[in-house]
């Protein structure tokens, strides 16, 4: 195109032999640049063009841009790739010239910009991900085309509009210094790992997008850690002049919605933003991953003359970085990889296009595609003329190659012989066959994946070797990723994903001294991959150590968990196993054996809500000679065998504990309706007296219906389930919600059979399932008394941890707490005082009150010093070794002793320690490894986005790791409900007494059920929807984790005589501290390490301890 006006005596521009003074050839886009530059004194006519210069330096971009394109056009038919295997078939079948074989190449990833670049720059950011985590922050920048820098070089009667070089040079020099403030200095926290995008609005001004992971110790953990970063208010002019004038200038959005409908945002007559947001007193974490913030419902202010707005209308940011750039500024915490998707969205809308068409055609030409209507921008075309960066990330990521043995690509010209191709070593090297050759020379090489390499070795591309880094820069390294429809290549991936070391492809495919024919039977014979037949190979185990009792339940935890298809022919298989302990007797036939196989496995499948006839299984006989007109259910409750241990400890119950034993009975006696609340110390009893209320009144013939919040605490109850599984309590119940029971089913029966309910550690339920269950029963007995007249004596300690409110507020945990409910108006305390636990120990059990009242001396920040003799100094990682061997003194000549296991554990907050403890605990436990893998897969990901090795990583609260590491006579601990009546609660410790490749053959550890074996299956377990990712994750594992280490949380209800507490950080919940030292006996036998547990000045060590006053029972 001519431009006359701006070169009204002609230009050369620029060609192929356009050079500078020093007779060096210069590209295109140098020489526009060039010719874009700011000079002083320089009244360039180009740069005083207005919306001219627009549409020059579009339109120069385009040819710059279609140079790039015209040159990878034309050289496609000299540049040609092909799998070096491809070369040595058509060297075979006497084909000698290059230029016959192989294919075109098509628009490559080294095209900035093309699908393939974006969609590997994606994959670079979910491998930075997997290895340092989700992001903590994400902040967008937008260019202020009013920030005086710009303003003051505006020539006469100029905009920002007319000088897009100006607002492109300034906006890069701004980001820059934020980048300088946020990752170097740090501003928001110290950061570990970034990554950012340039983009460019249809209005023309740049912005950019960065995701920030921040290291662990500057995580942002709670709402006042949110609020102490990001703000969502307008402040107060008074107070803030500044900052409420740059808020209302820069952070306002819209308004959009009723009173101005035409806004941009709107879409379908709603803002595609969601706001207005909602007012909210306090900040809070959301459901979709990112907090709600703080939004009082403050004074309305005046925007302009048009609009009033408030808190509602206000986009998240941070006032020091507000105040200091003058420009809109949005910083969200978030915690999900949602963000990473947002960041580059156009992996999957391609570039900016204003229009398209659809034609048939068999050739698909991607770099027409890329042009054909594609949208640029004054400022995009600036940015990539001057070669500003759009992307950056750190760490640098290294993609490694993968292939087959001999399908490694090989690039060749037109005019070379196939043998001197072939002949030439430089061909057949690649990143994965040197790897190989690595392993074989450098032994400290054999102990890294494929991808950890590159962390320690660095790939030369001029003698394709790896050799060892010398600089310390953080690098990280990701296979490219595989389809599964590529088939035994996904499999080698699969492979060198878990394989350590491999000096050969032999090496891959040998297992156990067998050369296995194809990567996928390598991987299968490894555990790599789940077997079309696992189910069957589990039953098969099982049945070999001839225990039919736990088969039976067995194969009913695989039809109610594992989803079989083959549900009949396992059936035909193994019901002559599941027989054998029937007694046999002269009238015996094989129906009667099935007959009563069908009920038993009836009466089980019961209790998770099925029957024998949801499966494809023998129908159970017309008429049972076993059936009775008394409900299965309630028969069960009659037939309790009543423990002579628990009436006899009637008498041995303290002033307390009969004064509430002797309060409780007379209602009952009286045929009463009330409701109870025993409240005690963790240690005065509260189990003991349960236990003799229930034996009492199941041994004159009443029905008492033994629950608990916990799976832990329900196994300690004669009889006892959770709450949740026996009244069918909604998973989220809200206000308004109701249990699953119909009034005509016989769990209505047996309720209204019921003369009590006892239902230990209430204080952790969420008052909605108290209100649900309170619904259920008036509806169901039709009396409007609280619990429909029913006695229910509720019991806890206010002092422990409260109903679980993930990433709640202080005030959202409590509003939760069941003292909050209207039920508490109608509900009797009866006390409980006298430590039992801590008999031996007095000073001890009145230091915990201290602790559990809030009412032990603080300094500094609610810190409370640990007495001395139960600390351990703090000397780094040597520290945690010695607080192992305290707790778990001799470990290696306790392998299988199960009561040395059940009185000893390491407690600590969170799971990322706990896993930490665990891990460092089992390589110091006498046995054999055993690495069980999990199954992984993404919830209806058909397309495969996520890679395998993202989702190994991923380990949610309440799921079991990818690698569950285990030894016979480890103790374990159960994620999953899945068999109550014998004590597989969650929360249940057991002990490893058996791996197999399908199957773990366990026994429970503690409680009335201790000593009872049963096996386990892998199971499908899902992630909740507060788990933080932007799909839900099945993992096909054995619900089971590690538990030397539990957290905290967990811990509660259980007695532990031995036990250590590991607090690198403070601990953060009301209730922790005192729940952790609950759990032991004496101060002697109570260890607490303390990482940041020393105060400047102050002897001894301190910690935090966080109790909530208001809800204390006086």
């Amino acid at each position: 195109m001519q431009y006359p006006i701006l070169f009204p005596y002609g230009t050369y521009g620029w060609d192929t032999n356009t050079t500078t003074h020093n007779g060096r050839r210069i590209t295109c886009r140098e020489y526009y640049s060039y010719m874009l530059q700011i000079r002083p004194d320089d009244r360039s006519l180009l740069l005083r063009s207005g919306r001219l210069l627009q549409q020059y330096v579009v339109d120069n971009y385009v040819k710059v841009e279609a140079g790039r394109l015209r040159w990878i056009r034309q050289n496609q038919n000299n540049i040609r790739a092909e799998v070096y295997q491809g070369l040595q078939d058509a060297l075979h079948v006497g084909e000698y010239n290059a230029a016959n074989v192989g294919q075109r190449t098509v628009l490559p990833s080294s095209f900035i910009g093309s699908r393939r670049d974006l969609t590997q720059r994606y994959e670079d950011g979910m491998a930075i991900v997997l290895n340092d985590g989700k992001p903590d922050i994400f902040l967008t920048m937008t260019c202020n085309p009013s920030w005086p820098e710009i303003t003051s070089e505006l020539y006469e009667f100029q905009t920002a509009q007319d000088r897009p070089d100006l607002t492109t040079r300034i906006f890069r020099s701004k980001f820059e210094q934020l980048r300088e403030d946020v990752i170097d200095k740090g501003v928001l926290g110290n950061v570990k790992s970034y990554m950012y995008v340039t983009e460019f609005q249809k209005r023309g001004l740049p912005h950019v997008h960065m995701l920030l992971i921040l290291e662990n110790n500057d995580k942002l953990r709670s709402p006042e850690e949110y609020d102490a970063i990001v703000r969502a208010e307008i402040p107060n002019y008074e107070e803030e002049p500044e900052l409420h004038n740059v808020v209302l200038k820069h952070m306002i959005h819209g308004p959009c919605g009723i009173v101005n409908p035409n806004s941009p945002c709107m879409k379908d007559g709603r803002c595609k933003k969601n706001f207005p947001k909602k007012f909210s007193p306090q900040t809070r974490q959301g459901s979709d991953s990112y907090p709600e913030y703080k939004r009082r419902n403050d004074e309305p202010v005046s925007l302009n003359r048009r609009f009033t707005i408030d808190n509602r209308w206000v986009v998240p940011y941070n006032p020091w970085l507000l105040l200091k750039y003058d420009c809109h500024i949005n910083v969200e915490v978030c915690s999900s990889i949602k963000s990473i998707k947002y960041l580059y969205k156009y992996v999957y809308k391609g570039p900016d296009r204003v229009a398209m068409e659809v034609h048939r055609g068999i050739h698909t030409n991607e770099i027409q595609q890329y042009v054909d209507a594609r949208w640029i921008c004054a400022p995009e075309a600036l940015w990539k003329i001057f070669g500003f960066n759009l992307y950056q990330l750190y760490p640098s990521v290294v993609r490694l190659q993968i292939h087959l043995p001999n399908r490694q690509q090989v690039r060749f010209y037109d005019h070379q012989m196939i043998n001197d191709i072939l002949n030439d070593d430089h061909n057949s090297k690649t990143m994965l066959t040197q790897f190989f050759a690595l392993n074989n020379l450098d032994v400290e090489a054999r102990h890294y994946l494929y991808t950890e390499i590159p962390k320690h070795y660095t790939w030369g591309r001029g003698n394709k070797e790896w050799q060892r880094r010398r600089n310390r820069r953080r690098v990280l390294g990701r296979m490219y990723t595989v389809s599964p429809s590529e088939g035994d290549k996904f499999y080698l991936r699969v492979l060198l994903n878990h394989v350590r070391g491999p000096t050969s492809w032999e090496d891959l495919l040998t297992v156990n001294g067998t050369c296995f024919p194809t990567f996928k039977q390598s991987a299968q014979e490894r555990g790599l991959l789940e077997g079309d037949d696992s189910i069957r190979q589990c039953l098969v185990e099982a049945s070999n150590l001839r225990t039919p009792i736990a088969l039976r339940r067995l194969f009913v935890t695989i039809l109610v968990f594992c989803e079989p298809t083959h549900v009949r022919s396992l059936w035909e298989e193994f019901e002559s196993y599941m027989v054998e302990d029937y007694p046999s007797t002269s009238s015996s036939t094989a129906t009667n054996f099935r007959n009563k196989l069908l009920r038993d496995l009836n009466d089980i499948l019961l209790l998770h809500g099925k029957q024998t006839s949801d499966f494809d299984l023998p129908p159970l006989p017309l008429h049972d000679p076993e059936d009775n007109v008394i409900p299965r259910i309630i028969q069960e409750q009659l037939s309790f065998q009543i423990s002579h241990q628990d009436l006899d400890d009637v008498r041995k119950l303290n002033f307390d504990q009969s004064f509430a034993f002797n309060t409780i009975m007379n209602v009952i006696q009286h045929k009463q309706g009330k409701v109870f609340f025993v409240d005690g110390p963790g240690g005065t009893g509260k189990t003991f007296l349960y236990r003799a209320l229930i034996s009492k009144l199941r041994s004159i013939g009443q029905i008492v219906l033994a629950t608990a919040t916990s799976g832990i605490a329900a196994t300690l109850l004669p009889g006892g389930q959770t709450a949740h599984s026996r009244f069918k309590i909604p998973l989220n119940p809200d206000s308004s919600s109701v249990c699953s029971i119909s009034k005509q089913s016989d769990l209505a029966k047996l309720i209204t059979q019921a003369s009590a309910i006892v239902w230990d550690e209430a204080p952790m339920v969420n008052r909605y399932a108290l209100e649900a269950v309170d619904r259920t029963l008036r509806d169901i007995i039709g009396c409007d008394a609280p619990f429909g007249g029913k006695v229910v004596i509720l019991g806890g300690d206010f002092r422990q941890i409260l109903p679980v409110i993930p990433k709640g507020n202080n005030a959202e945990m409590i509003g939760a707490c069941i003292v909050k409910s209207p039920l508490w108006a109608y509900t009797d305390v009866l006390h409980l005082r006298q430590n039992m636990r801590s008999l031996q120990d007095h000073n001890f059990a009145e230091y915990l009150m201290r602790i559990g009242d809030g009412i032990e001396p603080t300094i500094h920040d609610d810190l409370v010093k640990i007495p001395q003799q139960m600390t351990i100094n703090w000397k780094g990682d040597d520290s945690i070794q010695q607080l192992i061997q305290e707790i778990f003194p001799n470990l290696r000549s306790h392998g299988w002793d199960g009561s040395y296991m059940s009185e000893r554990a390491i407690l600590t907050p969170t799971n990322e320690n706990v896993h930490k403890l665990n891990d460092i605990i089992i390589n110091h436990f006498p046995g054999e490894d055993h690495n069980l893998l999990s199954f992984d897969e993404v919830e209806g990901d058909t397309n495969n986005l996520y890679q395998q090795e993202y989702l190994n990583s991923i380990t949610p609260g309440g799921l079991p790791p990818h690698v569950l590491k285990v030894k016979k006579g480890a103790p374990l601990m159960l994620l999953r409900n899945i068999d109550p009546k014998v004590g597989l609660c969650n929360g249940t410790r057991l002990l490893c007494r058996g791996t197999y490749m399908n199957m773990l053959y366990v026994e429970v550890l503690s409680g009335q059920h201790g000593g009872h074996r049963a096996f386990l299956p892998r199971i499908k377990l899902k992630t909740s929807d507060n788990a933080g990712l932007p799909f839900v994750l099945i993992r096909k594992q054995f619900p089971v984790r590690l538990s030397f280490a539990l957290t905290i949380n967990k811990a509660q209800g259980q007695t532990i005589p031995n036990v250590g507490i590991y607090l690198p950080n403070h601990v953060f919940g009301h209730g922790q501290l005192y729940v952790a030292l609950s759990r032991g006996v004496s101060k002697a036998t109570t260890k607490i390490l303390i990482k940041e547990g020393k105060i400047p000045g102050e002897d001894g060590d301190f910690t935090k301890n966080i109790v909530f006053k208001d809800i204390l029972l006086s």
